[in-house]
């Protein structure tokens, strides 16, 4: 029997439920980029790709940070134990780099977290509650990446490593043997790539919380269930009640389309074609699912068989 997910009308959650979420729905295929960017949920396309930008970029964000400080702190260690009673000041750029991790883990948790739930759950519904904790995280998140940004951006290019408790002869020669990673931030690349990096992830956090934000409002009025997308475009030109005469056919137009009003949910269309021992005549094609579209019917049709499918019609 095959699987029935969310996507289908006839969709029934399958248990066993832990907090509500039935897990007998989670599945692999999910994550194909066919149900991901499914447009019958609105803004679901959106949603995913500011998440997946704002977790990214943040996590490479925190990765350049991560390392920056772990040279930073490998510097003082190994300066101080050689030249004691040396001490390295470097507690600015320590404070912002665990600010950056810490944030970014942050914004990793709530995108994340919602990113699994819209990708595997996307008909649950959640109680008001949930959805104002999640609007006030994503704004406060927010605004500490903004923050963590500025502040990084204003101790990379203003400060540097204090060297102190020595003799600036001893000093030199401790820079001179520790070169990398400088005492002057900016002159160090790492610190360029984090600081860039923590404020295109700042961006994709404001897109991401803009439209989790029209999501939700959106959500709480229409519900959680997929929209009815028709497969064949619609026309700017209301359809004609009255097919047109077999002797009006001019061959080889086989761009042009006649929709016919059919009963739902099926589509039906006229195409002209022209084909040799055939003479003029039409292609029907019918489409005989619903909106999901999984295959078609075609036929060539000579003028005396499309009147009769006209008369059915």
């Amino acid at each position: 029997m095959p699987r029935v997910g969310p996507e289908h009308e006839n969709y029934v959650p399958r248990g066993p439920y832990v907090w509500g979420f039935p897990l007998g729905d989670l599945n692999f295929q999910a994550f194909s980029s066919k149900k991901m960017f499914d447009p019958r949920w609105h803004l679901r396309k959106e949603r995913f790709i500011a998440y997946q930008v704002a977790m990214l970029v943040c996590l490479a964000a925190e990765c350049t940070a991560t390392y920056s400080l772990d040279k930073y702190e490998d510097l003082q260690k190994h300066i101080e134990s050689r030249f004691s009673p040396a001490h390295l000041y470097q507690n600015d750029l320590i404070d912002m780099e665990i600010s950056t991790i810490v944030l970014c883990v942050a914004v990793a948790c709530l995108f994340g977290a919602d990113f699994f739930f819209l990708l595997q759950f996307p008909r649950r519904v959640y109680p008001k509650w949930y959805q104002t904790t999640k609007k006030v995280l994503a704004v406060i998140i927010t605004l500490g990446i903004f923050a963590c940004a500025l502040g990084s951006t204003i101790v990379v290019a203003r400060n540097s490593a204090i060297l102190g408790h020595v003799s600036p002869s001893v000093a030199r020669v401790a820079v001179e043997y520790y070169f990398r990673p400088p005492l002057r931030y900016k002159d160090w690349a790492v610190n360029i790539a984090w600081v860039v990096l923590l404020w295109i992830g700042w961006v994709g956090c404001v897109a991401a919380t803009v439209v989790m934000f029209l999501a939700a409002d959106y959500d709480a009025v229409h519900g959680t269930s997929p929209r009815a997308i028709p497969l064949l475009p619609t026309s700017s030109s209301s359809p004609s009640s009255q097919p047109p005469s077999s002797t009006s056919l001019p061959p080889n137009t086989a761009s042009e389309k006649i929709y016919l009003p059919v009963p739902a949910p099926h589509h039906v269309s006229l195409q002209r074609v022209h084909e040799e021992g055939v003479g003029q005549a039409v292609r029907m094609e019918m489409d005989h699912e619903t909106f999901e579209g999984r295959g078609r019917e075609g036929s060539v049709v000579t003028p005396t068989r499309r009147a009769e499918a006209e008369q059915r019609v």
